[in-house]
């Protein structure tokens, strides 16, 4: 289980920052493509299918509490129509992974037809059961790097950069991962 989404951190890192917008995310949710989903059903003695697809999805981080907010086209049988749909996104920084994670967790709309005019509830469904997976995106650890660098006395020693202390800041429209990094001499063994 992740852990809650952070907003505040007092005195972060600041050596080294990776800065994710709003924008970035949203492309990488647009990529997907058509998102849709078949379900038959019955309500009362009509046996049919029913159809969702969602329009203009997005993911807009806030702090304190993000969101995933779409439309979604229905046809169930012959009864079609649109509605709005607002779910819960967890966003967390796996240090271990180095991964920026951004979760859709509940997402629930109503599905609905009508016999002989009128409405009857099918079910809700989770949208959020057709994300499984977080969004994933590379965190600030993959910019470590060596630096050789020569010597006055001709020898080269060899520096390597490695970041630390890395947290997780949630602004309005904008992930930041700071983080504060460390030099360190890299020992090459002989050869």
């Amino acid at each position: 289980v992740p852990p809650p989404q952070k907003t505040v951190v007092t005195n972060p890192p600041n050596d080294l920052k990776v800065i994710l917008h709003e924008e970035m995310i949203n492309k990488s949710l647009a990529a997907l493509g058509n998102i849709t989903g078949k379900e038959p059903y019955k309500v009362l003695f009509v046996e049919d299918t029913f159809q969702w697809t969602l329009i203009n999805p997005k993911i807009y981080p806030h702090p304190g509490k993000s969101e995933f907010v779409t439309d979604v086209n229905v046809t169930a049988g012959p009864f079609s129509y649109s509605t709005p749909c607002t779910g819960d996104v967890l966003i967390w920084y796996d240090r271990t992974k180095n991964l920026i994670n951004v979760k859709v967790t509940r997402a629930i709309v109503g599905i609905y037809t009508k016999v002989f005019g009128v409405k009857q509830h099918i079910k809700d469904i989770d949208l959020a059961s057709h994300f499984e997976e977080p969004f994933v995106f590379t965190g600030p650890a993959a910019t470590s790097s060596e630096m050789p660098m020569e010597m006055p006395d001709g020898s080269i020693k060899t520096l390597e950069m490695v970041t630390t202390s890395c947290d997780l800041i949630i602004q309005e429209d904008v992930l930041i991962v700071p983080c504060e990094v460390e030099f360190k001499e890299k020992i090459v063994p002989p050869v």
